[in-house]
């Protein structure tokens, strides 16, 4: 076979192959979009709800609405969650302890902060993470066709298809032409090393419009967490503590508002 039917029949090969990929994510769009109608049906943990459609660390903060609500947690203006005398789980006999096991994991972490911290204090404590996405892989597990949704292989599949017929048509030019084929070791190391710059140069633009182009696989689980209700207990608090509780998770320590100062005054302003 010729280089030109070579490269004509390696073509056609990744168009039919973008073509079983493109059948591929219209049977799986349609699949998910029918899964989807039910999921209205479905109930769905509203921690759960509320770390899907935003964030994992949302569902502390809806946590710290729950223990703020039933006067297990204070929090001031700054943003500092307090536990309070009526459950404080360093002492025997604390009288309150929340069910949920992400308000739970929250309190613990509270109490092994000293009792007071704010919420992007206690974001990296390991075993409130820990807690937190055992949880949610449980509820995940609940839902199994959307616990990989995130997961994309027919992207995978199509931006590994371009770098191999880029590789294909980078060794075509440099080693199976006549002209240009290495005929000793020291030419063989330059075609190598010529091979990695031509397939780059072939890889990179082709690659980033596959990137750009494909489809994303939508998430309709997501979607669907957005719009449930929001969470009773932070729908119930007042406006000055639902702010207070941003505060909390935006909480900046007295080094890092300095550090921000001085970048501030160090950078080039306009002219």
């Amino acid at each position: 076979m010729t280089q030109p039917a070579l490269a004509a029949a390696v073509l056609a090969a990744a168009l039919i192959t973008y073509g079983v990929l493109g059948v591929a994510w219209w049977s799986r769009d349609r699949a998910d979009r029918r899964a989807a109608a039910h999921l209205g049906s479905r109930e769905i943990d509203p921690y759960h709800a509320a770390a899907t459609a935003r964030w994992p660390e949302r569902a502390d903060r809806v946590a710290a609405a729950e223990l703020i609500r039933g006067g297990t947690v204070s929090i001031d203006d700054e943003g500092f969650l307090t536990v309070t005398e009526r459950c404080d789980l360093r002492a025997e006999g604390s009288t309150y302890r929340p069910e949920h096991p992400v308000p739970v994991a929250l309190l613990d972490a509270l109490t092994r902060h000293g009792g007071r911290a704010t919420l992007r204090g206690l974001a990296g404590d390991p075993p409130l993470q820990a807690a937190r996405e055992a949880f949610l892989c449980a509820e995940g597990a609940k839902f199994p066709r959307w616990a990989d949704r995130r997961e994309d292989g027919l992207r995978t599949l199509a931006t590994s298809t371009v770098l191999l017929v880029t590789l294909f048509y980078a060794v075509q030019v440099i080693f199976l032409r006549e002209a240009l084929a290495p005929h000793g070791v020291l030419e063989a190391v330059f075609s190598v090393a010529f091979l990695v710059v031509l397939w780059l140069m072939l890889a990179v633009p082709t690659g980033w419009f596959v990137l750009r182009y494909w489809p994303d696989r939508r998430d309709h689980f997501d979607e669907h967490c957005a719009r449930l209700p929001e969470h009773p207990a932070l729908a119930a608090l007042a406006e000055s503590r639902r702010a207070a509780l941003i505060r909390s998770a935006d909480h900046q320590e007295p080094w890092e508002v300095e550090r921000y100062r001085w970048v501030d005054v160090d950078s080039p302003g306009p002219d």
